[in-house]
């Protein structure tokens, strides 16, 4: 993690108080500091987890297995979001996921598309790549 400005200058101080060149005490934070103490001093509290995207993921679970799919659809589609997580995926991903032609995994995109609506396509990484929309 790259830090830049105060929050640099904040972490070389505190954080690793051998490279202050006065000798001053240290700071009581000196020793365990990581960025939630920072981010306590900065705001006051602690940050919040993303709760939304353990919904949007229980959402699309929950899509997938109330479709009218038989249960080895459901079972491939399923391996396919686990694997692939938010990242861009294609024919040639779902190819290596499954282990299927790529007509089958062209099959299986246009069913998480159009029919399940679970994907989108990506525009500006080339024709036929996906992600799952969170």
């Amino acid at each position: 993690m790259s830090l830049s400005g105060a929050a640099a200058c904040f972490f070389q101080f505190f954080c690793f108080p051998g490279s202050r060149s006065t000798n001053t005490p240290p700071h009581p934070l000196s020793y365990s500091c990581d960025i939630y103490s920072y981010y306590e001093i900065k705001h006051g509290a602690k940050p919040k987890k993303n709760v939304w995207i353990e919904n949007e993921t229980k959402d699309i679970k929950q899509k997938i297995l109330d479709s009218k799919y038989s249960k080895k659809i459901k079972q491939n589609t399923l391996k396919i979001y686990e694997e692939v997580g938010t990242e861009v995926f294609g024919n040639s991903r779902v190819v290596e996921i499954l282990g299927c032609s790529e007509v089958t995994a062209t099959a299986y995109l246009k069913r998480m598309e159009k029919e399940l609506k679970i994907t989108v396509s990506v525009e500006g990484m080339g024709k036929g790549k996906y992600k799952f929309s969170v």
